[in-house]
């Protein structure tokens, strides 16, 4: 357990925090001395940051010059036939750019509690829920754009082998703490019940879902009926619906009420997935009427919460325009060759934002690639790229190009060669075209860590920095303590994960993470 004294140590500042590293060090103790019972497991990991960021060039005054260090302490296991988790975190800082930055000493995050018996389970606690594909509710994490929200509430599931139920009720949860611009985030409290229902038989899977939404802050308090969303939906899947073919379609409706006037909103999503021999063609369409899911207001980003992601027909990383009144379509061809070792694919999308309004946007994307594996599977080469371009009443008003690749070769004894490259050319109408990306090239040891250098561009600002130079090394210390960190810049700028994006502010500084396991 010294792993937990010992990254704790230096995390916070200041003397009122020695009160919260001793509990979390307390804890840490009386869990492992606990773990000497027979029916208790236990696991622990620690995750310490320290950053000292400076001037990144942006133009932006309210994001240089400070220090923060947060620390995440995440335990999990069993203990006589019930599962258990939860994470106690931790931010302290010196010289704050804003009162947005905050000093949090001590606050427990996504405790959960789960029993199952057979074909019942009961869960408390923090809970991450979605329905269907996601455009009726998706309740998630995703690390890469510090995007995570649970239901702090409860989950009742039973099933079988024909039919699954699951009721849900609770508020929303958000972390405090928002990694990207690392300012606080209230809480909002924001009401979330709802179900669903699948029938599951020889011919594919039949579901019924239903979700509602009550914000906790109302746009105008004191109305006689608050604000609200009520959203239901059925799909039909069919992995398996024929020996080539496979199936989900998915219908949903909303009422909204805002202001006592009520809205409604409609979505439809449906793949077809065809495979013969070495040849698969996946064709997936998209229909958004209206439909949203939104909360009360993200005090750090100064909106309101999404809490659904309707799938966005792109590639993973691409910026989409709003998801709001939406037809679209994609058609994806992969051909495997040579046993699988390579692979080639190519996918074409088109898709019309804001259906039916003067700013009507369509959208074209034509993209591919091909993937390769060699020296019996142990090295790789990923290339691909595409282009882009939206219309608006019938001018081209943005274009895209571009262009990955993602390279590792062994060279024995655990030891390989890595480079990743990402860059796009994107032009604006009546502006110059600019280019950002980056690429990283370093040297891997298996057991030991890494050691990368990084070079980023963005010219889209000319009076901003433009060039980001950045060495990055991860040490494997022992099987149980990680060591991670960087020095020098990095680009910011838009970054997208699957259809969320979020503004990066770039980065100048040292940044230093202690990874420590238990088990």
């Amino acid at each position: 357990m010294s792993l937990v004294k010992t990254s704790a140590s230096g995390l916070l500042m200041g003397g009122s925090r020695r009160v919260a590293l001793a509990l979390i060090a307390s804890l840490s103790l009386l869990l492992a001395s606990l773990e000497a019972q027979a029916e208790l497991s236990l696991q622990l990991t620690d995750s310490l940051t320290m950053e000292r960021r400076g001037d990144n060039q942006n133009l932006n005054t309210t994001d240089d010059d400070y220090s923060i260090a947060f620390n995440r302490l995440s335990f999990g296991g069993q203990a006589y036939g019930v599962q258990f988790g939860g994470r106690l975190d931790s931010v302290g800082l010196l010289n704050p750019p804003s009162s947005a930055y905050q000093d949090d000493p001590l606050r427990l995050e996504r405790l959960k509690l789960s029993k199952r018996w057979s074909e019942l389970s009961v869960e408390l606690g923090d809970l991450y829920q979605q329905l269907g594909r996601g455009q009726l509710l998706a309740l998630r994490k995703v690390d890469e754009l510090g995007l995570d929200i649970a239901l702090r509430g409860g989950r009742l599931s039973y099933s079988d082998r024909e039919d699954a139920l699951k009721l849900f009720a609770g508020v929303a949860n958000v972390v405090n703490l928002d990694s990207v611009s690392q300012r606080f985030v209230e809480d909002e409290q924001d009401l979330i019940t709802g179900g669903l229902y699948e029938r599951r038989t020889g011919l594919g899977n039949l579901g019924l879902m239903y979700v509602y939404i009550a914000p906790d802050e109302q746009q105008y308090p004191g109305l006689a009926l608050p604000d609200a969303t009520s959203s239901a939906g059925l799909y039909y899947e069919a992995p398996a619906l024929f020996d080539w073919a496979g199936l989900y379609v998915e219908l949903d409706a909303q009422q909204r009420r805002a202001i006592e006037r009520l809205s409604e909103g409609y979505s439809g999503y449906a793949t077809l997935d065809l495979h013969s021999q070495d040849t698969t063609v996946l064709i997936e369409g998209i229909w958004l009427d209206d439909f949203e899911q939104r909360g009360g207001q993200n005090s750090a980003l100064r909106s309101r919460f999404n809490y659904n992601q309707a799938p966005t027909l792109e590639r993973i990383d691409q910026e989409i325009s709003e998801l709001y009144d939406v037809r679209g379509l994609r058609v994806r061809a992969q051909e495997y060759l040579f046993e699988g070792d390579l692979s080639v694919h190519l996918n074409g999308l088109y898709k019309l934002n804001r259906a039916g309004d003067p700013l009507e946007l369509k959208q074209y994307h034509l993209f591919g690639g091909a993937e390769g594996y060699y020296d019996l599977g142990s090295s790789r080469l990923a290339l691909s790229g595409g282009h882009r371009f939206d219309e608006q009443a019938s001018r081209t008003v943005r274009t895209w190009s571009h262009a990955e690749l993602d390279w590792v070769q062994a060279w024995g004894q655990g030891c390989s060669a890595h480079l990743t490259s990402q860059y796009q050319r994107i032009s604006v109408e009546q502006a110059p075209a600019f280019l950002r990306g980056s690429t990283i090239a370093g040297l891997e040891r298996s057991g030991l860590g890494g050691l990368s250098f990084e070079y980023g561009v963005d010219t889209q600002n000319p009076n901003a920095r433009q060039q980001f130079y950045a060495g990055i090394l991860r040490w494997d210390i022992s099987d149980w303590l990680l060591l991670q960190s960087v020095v020098g810049s990095q680009r910011g700028g838009i970054k997208c994960v699957a259809g969320v994006c979020r503004d990066f502010p770039s980065f100048s500084g040292v940044r230093l993470q202690l990874i420590g396991r238990y088990r």
